[in-house]
């Protein structure tokens, strides 16, 4: 009898926690784009690479100590001609307080960082979680990486060095199970739309997914998917974190379409490389999840 009692006990405990696990919200935590902002007047894009390196998409329990450990280091590579030479201030835009190098022609130059003070538009716009309450207001952070240089006449070369964590989202979790997870990133390409561009311009996207171990590969591996977003931003719009205008900018930020990016891949023993080259049609955003499937 007291043995049936007990199971009847450990039984009901189990349920009640079952349920109570299920009832907790989604973590969810969601970061901002990058992107390089203005353009050069006078000046002309040739070509942009994009090259992500990027870690092993997170499994597990939720842990943020862990899990912010995640996303790509970011190499963005600007080939832009000028007819003469002129000196230049320019920004770069992304979600992390990281240091960011940056060079103009091969010589690294000095970068002040500074966080940008967003409206409470600019912040439901880019949907940022409230759910995220366990870490912090990290995540909700935009950054500005200013810098100054000189172009010479001709060909000139900007790279911007820095690193992109990962989103999240949570789409299982339970009593007895393990959380399953979306990672992901994202890069504005949009604001290229106001350099002129050439009209042999490439924009040539290479992503390094690193891959799990090889027993492990044997049952799952590293999967990359990517789409191309598409805003229908007016033209008029400013920049995203000086926006104040209520309808214009939530309207622009959730009236998108995507359409899937076609990527090759190709292994070399523990990454998979991922590459695809777009031209001057390019969609507004790049938008690409991590997973192990």
């Amino acid at each position: 009898m007291r043995t049936r009692l007990f199971l009847l006990f450990f039984s009901s405990v189990c349920a009640v926690t079952a349920v109570y696990a299920n009832m907790r919200q989604r973590w969810q935590v969601d970061r901002y784009p990058s992107y390089f902002p203005q353009s050069v007047p006078g000046t002309t894009v040739d070509s942009e690479d994009l090259n992500f390196i990027c870690d092993l998409a997170y499994e597990g329990d939720a842990d943020w100590s862990e899990m912010q450990k995640r996303g790509c280091n970011v190499r963005a590579l600007y080939a832009i001609t000028t007819k003469i030479e002129r000196g230049v201030a320019l920004e770069f835009i992304l979600p992390s307080e990281d240091p960011v190098t940056v060079f103009i022609n091969g010589e690294k130059v000095k970068v002040d960082s500074r966080e940008i003070v967003m409206t409470d538009t600019t912040r439901r716009a880019y949907r940022l979680s409230e759910v995220c309450h366990f870490c912090g207001s990290k995540p909700s952070r935009l950054y500005s990486a200013s810098f100054d240089g000189k172009l010479r006449a001709g060909r000139n070369e900007i790279e911007v060095q820095y690193r992109q964590p990962y989103s999240f989202y949570e789409t299982a979790y339970g009593y007895f199970k393990t959380s399953e997870w979306l990672n992901s990133f994202e890069y504005e390409l949009w604001p290229l739309r106001s350099w002129e561009v050439s009209p042999g311009f490439k924009m040539n996207i290479r992503v390094q997914l690193q891959r799990p171990g090889w027993l492990k590969r044997i049952t799952t591996d590293s999967k990359l998917e990517c789409s191309g977003e598409n805003l229908q931003i007016p033209t008029h719009f400013k920049l995203p974190p000086q926006s104040t205008s209520e309808n214009n900018f939530e309207s622009w930020i959730k009236q998108n379409t995507r359409t899937d990016v076609k990527l090759n891949r190709r292994n070399e023993a523990d990454q998979a490389i991922f590459t695809t080259t777009m031209t001057e049609n390019f969609p507004d955003r790049l938008a690409c999840i991590v997973q192990s499937d």
